[in-house]
């Protein structure tokens, strides 16, 4: 199969148009209380399902079609997604459930700790980090990760803001979801993550569902989610629509979420990895930032 990305702008809205995002994601009312993953008579719903993580920033948004037992397993998916975040977002002000998160790796260890200061440390020598004329260089890896739990991931936001009357098309995903190694092979198109990073950060999450509106050869539908320094698009996967896609697809980029100045926009670039792999990987994850450090020179403890 060939795939062919379409980076203009007015090329992704001639192609799809905006079906929900979580600015106006409310589940859907014949859904309240019943789960769409597992439809079980025996849902119990005690807990509150985010629409998107919370560690991403995501404190108000919550989808009420989710039971317990499904919210709990799809868990293992959001701390492999957390865990691929890198060391970039403990430098600004994203609190998860308790506490802003941390970094840790056998070198190096950060943490936003609040009014606008960041814990920084060193474990090894001072080779991992440089501070230089106020910019402050890092060099670091991932946690590991595995990427298909990503992706799913992603996908299950993707499908959390589907319509009731478009999640049908999505039963072999459903399935795909419902076992966490659980892996095909025989998707019409590669399991791809397009990925970004944008600045300044995004501190509350923005995400939306797109969908086809024009009879062309792209995916029925596209999920973009941006929180932090990273903005991530994908084309959700296993959806019966899209079995007739022939052996050339085209890709409409969104690059609303990459850069929020015009004049950079021409210069944007992405990365895409194929994350249908079970098997365990880390990233680089290097990278500069604007630092002052503290009075009693605390970075590099």
């Amino acid at each position: 199969m060939k795939i062919s990305y379409i980076v203009e702008q007015a090329e992704f809205y001639e192609t799809y148009e905006i079906q929900t995002s979580i600015l106006n994601y409310t589940t859907p009312e014949k859904e309240f209380r019943v789960c769409r993953y597992c439809n079980s008579p025996n849902s119990t719903f005690k807990s509150r399902a985010h629409l998107i993580p919370e560690f991403t920033g995501n404190k108000d948004s919550f989808c009420f079609n989710e039971c317990d037992a499904c919210n709990n397993k799809f868990g293992i998916y959001e701390t492999h997604l957390s865990a691929f975040s890198g060391i970039k977002n403990t430098f600004i002000p994203i609190k998860g459930k308790k506490n802003f998160p941390k970094f840790k790796d056998k070198n190096i260890t950060t943490q936003f700790v609040g009014e606008n200061r960041v814990v920084a440390k060193v474990e090894t020598d001072a080779n991992n980090m440089s501070l230089e004329n106020g910019v402050l260089t890092v060099k670091a890896s991932t946690q590991s990760f595995i990427p298909l739990y990503v992706y799913k991931a992603l996908t299950k936001f993707g499908l959390s803001m589907l319509s009731s009357d478009d999640i049908w098309k999505f039963e072999k995903a459903i399935d795909w979801l419902s076992v966490p190694d659980k892996k095909f092979d025989d998707n019409n198109l590669p399991l791809l993550l397009i990925h970004n990073e944008g600045r300044p950060p995004i501190l509350k999450p923005l995400a939306f569902l797109a969908k086809r509106k024009q009879d062309v050869n792209s995916p029925e539908f596209t999920f973009i989610l941006a929180y932090g320094f990273h903005r991530l698009q994908i084309f959700l996967p296993f959806n019966s629509n899209d079995q007739n896609l022939n052996s050339e697809v085209f890709l409409p980029l969104n690059f609303d979420f990459v850069t929020q100045k015009m004049k950079n926009k021409p210069q944007w670039g992405f990365g895409h990895f194929e994350m249908n792999w079970l098997e365990k990987v880390r990233l680089d994850d290097n990278f500069k930032i604007n630092f002052k450090p503290s009075e009693n020179n605390a970075l590099f403890k």
